[in-house]
């Protein structure tokens, strides 16, 4: 058999190695917790972003005056609670880059450029176009941003 001094030390030995696992153990599942949190941040990111460029690239374009004077009614404004936000006059509908060639004034004049124009009376036409909005949530331990469209009435208040 063994004596009470040796089966002491094995146990001693035995709880070491167990507290020195389980610290391994709680270390690895805290690393990849914080790996799957940066994860999800990046992918809501990722989406924010593709969300955002494919609003942007619908972005409308206004004749002002002649050929050469383009606008693009870009806000960056307050809501009425206060808020900070960016809104902008888009083309309805996810068509993102083709939008902004085919709705450009300048492209529907014939003038050198990108893209071309598959309407038979291009100046006739116009699209329908969408407020778009973007704004924080107002709780700051919120990570959220906010999206908003609405139909584009000329002139109105935001």
């Amino acid at each position: 058999g063994f004596t009470l001094l040796e089966l002491m030390v094995a146990i001693g030995v035995f709880v070491l190695l167990a507290v020195v696992l389980v610290g391994l153990l709680q270390s690895a599942l805290g690393t990849w917790d914080a790996g799957t949190s940066r994860k999800d941040v990046y992918e809501r990111a990722q989406t924010v972003f593709t969300l955002l460029t494919r609003d942007l690239q619908a972005l409308y374009a206004v004749d002002v005056e002649g050929p050469d004077d383009v606008v693009y009614p870009l806000f960056g404004d307050s809501d009425a609670e206060g808020r900070a936000r960016i809104r902008f006059v888009a083309v309805k509908g996810s068509i993102g880059g083709a939008a902004a060639r085919l709705f450009d004034p300048t492209n529907r004049r014939g003038s050198t450029g990108g893209g071309s124009v598959s309407i038979s009376n291009p100046e006739a036409w116009e699209p329908e176009l969408v407020e778009v909005a973007y704004a924080l949530d107002p709780d700051p331990a919120q990570a959220l941003l906010w999206r908003a469209e609405r139909p584009w009435r000329q002139g109105a208040p935001g």
